[in-house]
């Protein structure tokens, strides 16, 4: 098994998803696509795996604007893989096509995440119930238990998106991964 800080891969999975690479043929790259911009809790696992697999070749990480565009890249061959977390809410759409079938699954940590504000905003707990809080919809949950409340919050495609969201000044406060204080 596989295993490094943040994510573990059974030798049988690394040995599945190998082979699949192996009947690919003689191409040269193997293109991997997942949510971005760069920064996302998706990447972060891609590069993660990409580190750990031993196979002689090449690897392009592609980075989409959402789920929905990987999967429409993958059936139309511009992407051979898609890294797609399962906190994804339309993790169905994946695992219900037919012409989709899952390589490898395995478990992965995302970065740490927390609030974060922009650097000029004076923030206080006691606002948390009157500010909008932007965020990728898979930490909503942790949100909700963490306050013990409910609060208001926007939705974006990712963490990292939340995080320019409020770096831009669109919003005061978004949950992002940590390293994406702004």
């Amino acid at each position: 098994m596989v295993r490094t800080e943040a994510v573990q891969i059974s030798d049988l999975e690394i040995h599945y998803f190998l082979t699949i690479i192996r009947r690919m043929g003689a191409r040269d790259v193997v293109r991997l696509g997942t949510l971005g911009p760069s920064g996302t809790s998706s990447e972060y696992v891609a590069r993660l795996v990409l580190d750990s697999l031993t196979e002689n070749k090449k690897y392009d990480l592609v980075l989409e604007t959402t789920f929905e565009s990987c999967i429409s890249k993958l059936l139309n061959d511009e992407l051979d893989f898609v890294l797609v977390p399962h906190a994804y809410l339309g993790i169905n759409d994946f695992y219900m096509n037919p012409r989709l079938e899952p390589a490898m699954i395995f478990r992965a940590d995302t970065p740490r995440y927390g609030l974060a504000t922009r650097k000029d905003y004076p923030f206080e707990p006691d606002m948390l119930q009157r500010e909008v809080i932007v965020s990728h919809p898979a930490p909503v949950p942790l949100i909700k238990h963490y306050l013990g409340e409910d609060v208001q919050i926007t939705l974006v495609n990712s963490t990292s998106e939340a995080a320019l969201r409020v770096k831009n000044g669109e919003f005061n406060v978004a949950i992002t991964q940590v390293s994406h204080s702004s």
